[in-house]
């Protein structure tokens, strides 16, 4: 008989004389396999922190997302005016919902009590290192409650290479709380099939209206949970979680009725949005580049087949199909309805982080019991190497600059030092509105319900990018804008030179947007010739400041 040491986990002396540590309903785990998991935790961790402090966070190849996403720091200012006392608005006296995680801006609210603008963002950073390593821990876990412990090693090892999670906690976006409150749902809900207890009752019926809090979008993964507890026979545990989802999302639904005046975000309108059928092309192009060059295609592939293999029963027996049934083989098809119906994402892969548990412990439940160590050490480098090498190589948010810029932090410090009390249009509205402090428009309808609630401009299909008014923006005489421009000195989204010139701008600076920062990062451009204006632009210098006369 082995012998066990009772010191709150039990120590457990093997065959072989070595320790091992078994923790309740954990296999006994060796020294080796403790670094191992370990080790696998630092590389989420270290790699997360390598992205924030190298790389980028969004599409492109300007340092326009080097600090985080931008669409953080729209939350982030938010957050600052709540703690401020001008309540959950961008501009004060504007009630507008141009963000989408509700639950994520209370949360980074508090920071500004400790830090200012300039750290914000190390703060949101910290808290979502701190929801990674939870997600990595409840991953895990429940990995090696359910496979064997090479099996267990393998998913710790490729969730902890997954470069799309690095960069979701290196954003500064709500996106690795979303992942751990789904991972949540699914370890517990699953607990509460097997096992039934009170305990794990009461922590379904609080995490699912969470996530209601935590994106407009955090009713998909409860219902598809509810159903699959009807599914399985478990009808008070349903209606338990109904209930407490029907309660907290309503009231949230009445308060933001009353306090923005519409029952969806303002992100809702400008992001779902154009024709069907290029949202599903959209979507697709995305999912297949995500598939080839980030290693989902095999965990999208184990979760397939895992799914047809709990089909295989006789139609006759629909109780035999339900037993076979997990919630990891069942939610993956709605989220990717979801994904088709919206159209993919601007920035992405980021929808498609929760696929990778899933697909990861679809795969791993799939692989024979008896595959040998040999196998299973090919097996990871393999799954890894798919996840890793290809985006390396081409995907430009891996490419670690150090030190790096950030043309839109930079801009925002430039205004609110040289421009207070102006008022600013800009599509990029989180970095140059919170540094600059001004009254920000958006010409891309986040916070503009206007801009938002009208038809899709006839442009690519961009999610959230597809809706703007150049009339309507220029029409509204702001002291500046702030966009690209092109060496032809027209602008983006839509602001040719001459509408631009008609209604009386002109150039004032340029800004360059390379991640590694120029010695002049900022020229003044007011009055040059064209020859030098295109000059200055095809240098680098392609993020344009204009002034109105």
């Amino acid at each position: 008989m082995p012998q066990t040491f009772e010191l709150g986990t039990s120590y457990t002396r093997t065959e072989n004389g070595k320790m091992g540590i078994r923790y309740k309903g954990l296999p006994t785990m060796s020294l080796l396999h403790r670094v191992l998991w370990g080790g696998a935790l630092c590389v989420l961790l270290g790699g997360s922190l390598l992205q924030a402090f190298g790389g980028s966070c969004g599409p492109g190849l300007s340092s326009a997302h080097s600090w985080g996403s931008d669409d953080a720091y729209i939350s982030y200012r938010y957050a600052k005016n709540l703690i401020e006392g001008n309540g959950l608005v961008f501009n004060p006296g504007e009630r507008v919902e141009a963000y989408s995680n509700f639950l994520y801006v209370l949360m980074v609210a508090p920071g500004f009590w400790a830090t200012n603008n300039d750290g914000i963002y190390f703060f949101s950073l910290l808290l979502n290192l701190l929801f990674a390593g939870a997600t990595f821990g409840l991953f895990t876990r429940y990995l090696q409650r359910h496979l064997s412990p090479g099996r267990a090693l393998i998913g710790a090892w490729v969730i902890a290479c997954c470069l799309p999670l690095w960069v979701a906690v290196a954003s500064g976006m709500e996106t690795a709380l979303v992942l751990l409150i789904s991972m949540a749902i699914w370890v517990l809900v699953e607990r509460q099939v097997t096992s039934p207890s009170r305990n794990a009752l009461i922590a379904l019926a609080a995490l699912m209206p969470l996530s209601l809090l935590a994106r407009p979008d955090g009713f998909i993964l409860p219902g598809v949970a509810i159903l699959y507890l009807l599914l399985k026979r478990h009808f008070s545990v349903a209606a338990a979680c109904t209930v407490a989802m029907l309660v907290v999302g309503g009231v949230h639904e009445l308060w933001r009725y009353h306090y923005y005046g519409f029952l969806l975000p303002n992100t809702y309108y400008t992001k779902v949005t154009g024709p069907f059928s290029e949202r599903l092309l959209h979507a697709f192009n995305q999912l297949k580049d995500a598939a080839l060059t980030e290693g989902l295609l095999g965990l999208l592939l184990g979760w397939g087949l895992g799914l047809a293999e709990a089909l295989r029963k006789p139609v006759a027996n629909p109780r035999a199909i339900a037993e076979g049934l997990r919630f990891d083989l069942i939610f993956p098809a709605f989220w990717l309805a979801y994904w088709f119906y919206i159209g993919g994402d601007h920035f992405w892969d980021r929808f498609l982080i929760v696929l990778y548990p899933l697909g990861i412990f679809a795969l791993l439940k799939y692989l024979p019991e008896n595959a040998g160590p040999k196998t299973l050490a090919f097996l990871t480098a393999f799954l890894i190497t798919l996840e890793v090498v290809p985006r390396l190589g081409q995907d430009p948010r891996f490419d670690y600059k150090f030190p790096k810029a950030d043309v839109w932090i930079m801009t925002g410090k430039f205004l609110g030092q040289n421009y207070r009390g102006r008022t600013l249009a800009t599509g990029a509205l989180g970095k140059i509105g919170l540094f600059s402090g001004l009254y920000t428009e958006d010409l891309l309808g986040l916070a503009d319900p206007i801009i938002a609630h009208r038809p899709a401009s006839n442009v690519d299909f961009d999610p959230g990018h597809m809706k703007f008014d150049v009339d309507y923006s220029l029409g509204r005489r702001p002291d500046l804008i702030a966009n690209w421009i092109s060496p032809s000195g027209d602008l983006s989204l839509g602001i040719t030179r001459s509408k631009y010139q008609a209604a009386g701008y002109h150039v004032e600076y340029l800004i360059n947007s390379s991640r590694t920062p120029p010695a002049v990062p900022i020229v003044k451009v007011a009055g040059v010739d064209d020859l030098a204006l295109q000059e200055w632009i095809r240098q680098g210098y392609d993020f344009a400041l204009l002034t109105r006369q």
